[in-house]
């Protein structure tokens, strides 16, 4: 289901270069069975959104039927740091207000801590699914980095453990 946002809500972003108003937000049902409201600009990171929002019914919920709302929430975070991070010419703000300017080294910086918040197995391994399924492939390689990364010091630890005993 998608949903007119007043004139006065409606905000300049940038996405892949291109800069767009956001003038639409669209619900999203979670595999959990909660249903979220995105903005416009985040659903375009999700080549898979757009597909669905193309092709199907405007008033419908879109369904993710293998992302939970916790992942959703974490997808959602990511794809706002990254629709918002191009610096333009002209006004660029959140619907709050604030200016939306990062530099590169400051979304490096983003995505390390994001991934960090929780590394574990599993939420990193939903996280990658997500951004499979959702065909965003920055996020997915982002997640892959990282779990390769886990899986490793969890090699090291067992291996140094075998080797004590």
């Amino acid at each position: 289901m998608s949903t007119k946002l007043p004139e006065d809500m409606c905000f300049l972003a940038t996405s892949n270069g291109e800069e767009f108003m956001v003038t639409e937000m669209f619900f999203l049902l979670t595999s959990d069975g909660e249903e979220c409201l995105v903005m416009e600009a985040i659903a375009t990171m999700s080549p898979a959104i757009c597909n669905v929002i193309k092709d199907g019914n405007p008033d419908a919920n879109i369904e993710l039927p293998n992302i939970t709302f916790d992942i959703l929430r974490m997808v959602y975070e990511y794809c706002q740091i990254h629709v918002f991070k191009k610096k333009t010419t002209k006004p660029c703000k959140t619907p709050d207000g604030s200016p939306i300017i990062m530099t590169e080294k400051e979304i490096e910086n983003w995505d390390k801590e994001f991934v960090n918040r929780d590394s574990r197995i599993t939420t990193l391994f939903r996280l990658w699914i997500a951004a499979f399924d959702l065909d965003i492939p920055q996020l997915a390689k982002l997640a892959e980095k990282k779990i390769d990364e886990e899986l490793r010091i969890a090699a090291d630890k067992l291996f140094s453990y075998v080797d004590t005993c």
